[in-house]
Formats: C-alpha cells, sequence, structure tokens
C-alpha cells in the first residue's frame, strides 16, 4: 500500500514555526513508522514571491530594533481589522496562488499542515477550490494571532489556549472544528537527562544554581543586558543558548573563554537537558519557550517580547506564580533571580500545566482526519 502524503507548509520567520513542523514530523514517524512520507518546506522561499519570500530577513530585522518591533506591531494591527485583511488577504492570493498551487499539485498530499498566517491565505483558499487533500492549522500563539489562521476553509484548527479557542470562534469558525488546547511540544523532551547527568556533563558544581538563558532562534541578542549582569555573580552558573546567531555565539566564546561557571551553546537539539539541569530560565516570551517552561515547571524571568505574536505573552505569563515579567527594565534582573531562588512553590499548583504527549494527540487526531 502506498504511504499517505503529509506537506508541512511553515516558513523560517523565527524558530518556533520549524521547532513545531519537526516535532509533527517526528512524531507521526514515531507513531506511524513507514506509513505516512512527511515533508516539511518553507513554502514561502519555495515559492519565491516577492516581497513574502524574504519573511525570515523580515524578521531578524524586527527582532534587533525596537522601532521596527513597534512598526510591524503597528501594521500587523491595521492589517488584522476586518476591511484592510480583507484587501491584504485578496493581494496576498493574487500573488501566491498559482506558486503555491504548483507546489501542491507538485507532491499531491493527503494532508497540508500550516502554521503561518501568510501562506495559511493561500492554502485556505486552495483547499476551498480543491477536495483532494485535508487541510489542517496548528496555531502557536497563546494570545494574539493573525485572523488568516482561523480559516474556515480548515478541517481542523489546533488551538493552545482557551484564548484563542475564543478568538476563533468569534472569526467564524465552527467549535467542532477546533482541537485544544493543544501545543506541539516536542516528545523528545520527555527524554531529558537528570540534573546531575547534566551537572557532571557541563562540569557544573550541582550545589550552585544554574540558569539558563535563552532567545529562540534569533532573540538571544536582546538578553545581551541580562548575560553581561549576571556572567559577573560567582554564585550563579549560566549556560547560555544562542540559536543560530553563530557570529553572536562566538562572540561570547571569545568574551567567557575560560570562564568555568558559563558554558555557550549556539542552535542545540537537547534543550530538554537545560530546561531540566537549570534552576531558573532567563527568555523573552515566545510561545515555544513559555509551553516548554510550563512543562517543565520552571521558574522564568520573561524579558522583551519582539513581534506582533507575542502581543499579550507579557499578561499571559503573569499568570503563573513562578513566572516574572520584567520587560526591558534590567534594573529588576538580579532582584528577581535571587527573589526566585529563595521562593518555594511546591505547594501551589500550575493553572496551565503542559503535557508531553499533546504533539503525539495532534497527530492522532490528523491521523483519523485523514483515514
Amino acid at each position: 500500500m502506498a504511504k499517505k502524503k503529509i506537506l508541512i507548509a511553515m516558513t523560517d520567520a523565527g524558530n518556533a514555526h520549524r521547532i513545531a513542523a519537526e516535532a509533527i514530523e517526528y512524531t507521526f514517524n514515531k507513531l506511524y513508522p513507514d506509513q505516512y512520507e512527511v515533508k516539511i518546506i518553507d513554502i514561502l522561499k519555495e515559492a519565491d514571491v516577492e516581497p513574502f519570500n524574504t519573511s525570515d530577513t523580515s524578521y531578524s530585522l524586527v527582532s534587533k530594533n525596537t522601532f521596527l518591533d513597534n512598526f510591524n506591531i503597528f501594521i500587523s494591527k491595521i492589517l488584522n481589522k476586518s476591511i484592510p485583511f480583507d484587501f491584504f488577504k485578496s493581494y496576498t492570493i493574487n500573488m501566491m496562488y498559482e506558486a503555491v498551487k504548483e507546489i501542491v499539485d507538485g507532491f499531491k498530499p493527503d494532508l497540508v499542515i500550516c502554521n503561518h498566517p501568510v501562506p495559511a491565505m493561500v492554502l485556505g483558499e486552495l483547499r476551498k477550490n480543491a477536495s483532494s487533500f485535508k487541510y489542517v492549522v496548528t496555531i502557536l500563539d497563546l494570545v494574539t494571532f493573525f485572523r488568516s489562521l482561523a480559516d474556515q476553509n480548515a478541517d481542523l484548527i489546533f488551538a493552545p489556549t482557551t484564548e484563542i479557542v475564543s478568538s476563533i470562534v468569534r472569526f467564524g469558525v465552527e467549535l467542532e472544528k477546533i482541537v485544544y488546547p493543544l501545543f506541539p511540544l516536542h516528545p523528545k523532551l520527555k527524554e531529558a537527562k537528570t540534573k546531575k547527568e547534566i551537572a557532571q556533563d557541563l562540569s557544573f558544581d550541582i550545589s550552585k544554581p544554574i540558569v539558563l538563558i535563552t532567545g529562540g532562534g534569533l532573540g538571544t541578542r536582546t538578553l545581551r543586558d541580562a548575560i553581561m549582569r549576571l556572567c559577573k555573580r560567582s554564585d550563579l552558573q549560566l549556560i547560555i543558548v544562542t540559536g543560530r546567531l553563530s557570529y553572536f555565539k562566538k562572540e561570547l566564546e571569545d568574551r567567557f573563554k575560560g570562564n568555568k561557571n558559563i558554558k555557550i551553546f549556539g542552535f542545540v537539539d537537547n534543550m530538554q537537558d537545560f530546561f531540566r539541569a537549570c534552576d531558573i530560565v532567563v527568555a523573552k516570551p515566545g510561545a515555544t519557550t513559555i509551553m516548554e517552561c510550563e512543562l517543565f515547571e520552571k521558574k522564568v524571568i520573561f524579558t522583551k517580547r519582539v513581534g506582533h505574536v507575542e502581543v499579550g505573552h507579557d499578561k499571559y505569563v503573569q499568570r503563573n506564580p513562578k513566572f516574572r515579567y520584567i520587560g526591558n527594565d534590567w534594573s529588576k534582573l538580579e532582584e528577581t533571580v535571587d527573589d526566585l531562588l529563595e521562593s518555594e512553590y511546591n505547594e501551589v499548583k500550575n493553572p496551565n500545566k503542559r503535557s508531553f504527549d499533546e504533539c503525539e494527540r495532534m497527530v492522532e487526531e490528523m491521523v483519523k482526519l485523514i483515514n
């Protein structure tokens, strides 16, 4: 019997879209070995239509510049309103429809999965005009999202929070099409080593606090002030993950060469080990980071958000008693670290507890859909 084909359409704006896609691909192969052919594509790059083919570069610029970030949020808010959205959607479909159709027709998928709002506009239109494939949307935002993801043409929409579900329904999608609260957390996260094993691997003193500093795929540079403040403290040990910013990794390696309390890493595939090992996480409030921190029930200090998709995350994280939001107020960093280290939360129930099997449950729903 021929394998059924799964096409995951994402784009490398930030890191969350690819991480989510790879989690779904991994889960299909784990649960249903040799039954499905799963292909991940950066569909905006593949379609190669200007200006959509530069979304990764645009996100990188926004993540480094406060003015551009605020301008991006302003424009996104305007485009997310009904009439401007209709014009933007029509423009996007007109520009990209044929290129995206050619990609989809070439692969002939049984199921298309999309997790980014721009290709979602075109794929939803393609699904409306064709009955040859099922179409699923996975929303990676926790509070606000771009309305193209609330697509009435989708067969299923996965939502991570009740806030997102309410907005999807408000945009006209039937509640029966929404599966929640589910987020594509990578199943490998539950394979973390013990804290003692990781401390030994890093040559760390297990009796001293460990702070994990991460900014996701492109955001670590925004945490420079956190690194510079905490690196001076001999009572802390730091794990710094720079993601895809290889030049920043090199800069930090040169600066902290010989410092046994600081370990520098670039892009890693074992973040679960670092989450397990650390006492505190310092990070920007990206959705994937928030979900992973909730999963591991970590104490976290969140810094300024980047981009319109993280608007509202500052309020979301403040619901968790183990989380703190300081934005760009770096004067609060060290006192917040000390406060969290001294605080005990053993009796506090996490209101947003996540599960290691969420991605598996998502894939099982998709398999039901195409079978």
